[in-house]
């Protein structure tokens, strides 16, 4: 990748040329969509002493720490959207058939 272009990253110089893999195009409900393959060589970078912890949580979805430094994650939209999909479960009629299935096994 050419270093003066506005999407290099220094990242990308361990990277090796792509080379091609398998491709297939398909059709899903009337919709056509492509796939394919590229493989890499990546070089080996440096061991580092360095670890990070992720802690998983209810309020805020995760906290990431490194020495320190905390990086959280809000939970508010994901704890929307939790909400209104129990919402609109309970309220569907078809839903009732599948409570009904849980609660008569023993």
């Amino acid at each position: 990748m050419d270093p003066n272009s506005k999407h290099y990253k220094p990242s990308y110089e361990g990277i090796s040329k792509p080379k091609k893999g398998n491709a297939q195009l398909f059709e899903r409900k009337g919709k056509w969509y492509f796939a394919f393959t590229l493989s890499f060589e990546v070089q080996e970078t440096p061991k580092t002493n360095k670890a990070i912890g992720v802690d998983r949580g209810l309020r805020l979805i995760a906290v990431a720490a490194d020495t320190g430094n905390y990086l959280t994650f809000n939970g508010k939209r994901i704890g929307h959207i939790r909400r209104r999909y129990a919402y609109l479960r309970r309220e569907n009629p078809a839903s009732e058939k599948h409570e009904s299935a849980k609660t008569t096994r023993t």
